[in-house]
């Protein structure tokens, strides 16, 4: 078990397969996200930046939550619904959003003695959401789970993980260097959200939003995929491996 690693190529190919015949249900989940996108346009940044501090806090990780749940009731061919998603998750929300209370607190002293240390453990309790979610933990329980799951496959996590945030990172530095060069401006400027050209920033905000929009139900996939395959290793099922070398 132990010469076993999580392939993040081929689990991504999993994630596509999975979600491809829910994928337009899941993407309802993130309907709010476009919502917050179109309104950030018209209001002040201040308010904008408020606004989606608030939204982060609460509508976000419903949604996000929810998505995770419907998606893993069709990984294990259980018919649910929408709503039933959302009100499943509204019941674990505190835990959740304690969760992750409990995660900063935990992860910002180890980040302040050195940076590997931060990554390390921050790696470790990434998980404990889901834990909670799945697994019906509370949020002390899911954080015990999160580091009983990643601590044996430390850097078959922390792979996957980079190589997801590397998949994501590349077309919106494109996108923002594309957008850059329509309008004249910097792009690592319009990247950093330091341009001063109104337009240039109204198009890279809605093409950046829709890409982020339209990949979350793959993004989603992904990560129960990678759950799901650390408990089926910390437990033996090997039959329940996806993405697995």
């Amino acid at each position: 078990m132990n010469a076993q690693s999580i392939n993040p190529i081929r689990l991504l190919k999993d994630s596509r397969t999975l979600v491809a015949p829910i994928y337009k249900s899941v993407l309802l989940f993130f309907i709010p996200y476009g919502i917050l996108i179109i309104i950030s346009l018209f209001i002040p940044n201040n308010f904008s930046l408020l606004l989606g501090f608030v939204y982060g806090l609460s509508i976000q990780i419903i949604s996000r939550f929810s998505a995770f749940f419907y998606v893993y009731q069709h990984l294990i061919s259980c018919d649910t619904t929408i709503y039933n998603s959302v009100k499943f998750v509204i019941g674990k929300y505190l835990q959740i959003l304690l969760s992750y209370v409990l995660i900063n607190l935990i992860t910002f002293p180890a980040f302040l003695l050195l940076i590997f240390p931060g990554i390390y453990v921050s790696n470790c309790l990434a998980f404990a959401p889901y834990a909670i979610v799945i697994e019906n933990c509370s949020a002390a329980d899911g954080i015990k789970r999160s580091w009983q799951l990643v601590k044996r496959k430390w850097w078959s996590v922390f792979w996957a993980l980079l190589i997801l945030s590397i998949l994501v990172s590349i077309p919106i530095i494109l996108i923002s260097f594309i957008v850059a060069n329509a309008f004249g401006v910097s792009g690592w400027h319009l990247f950093l959200g330091m341009s001063t050209s109104l337009y240039a920033n109204i198009i890279y905000s809605l093409l950046i939003g829709g890409f982020i929009l339209i990949s979350n139900p793959i993004f989603i996939a992904y990560e129960l995929l990678l759950y799901m395959n650390l408990r089926a290793l910390i437990s033996g099922e090997e039959n329940m491996l996806i993405g697995i070398e």
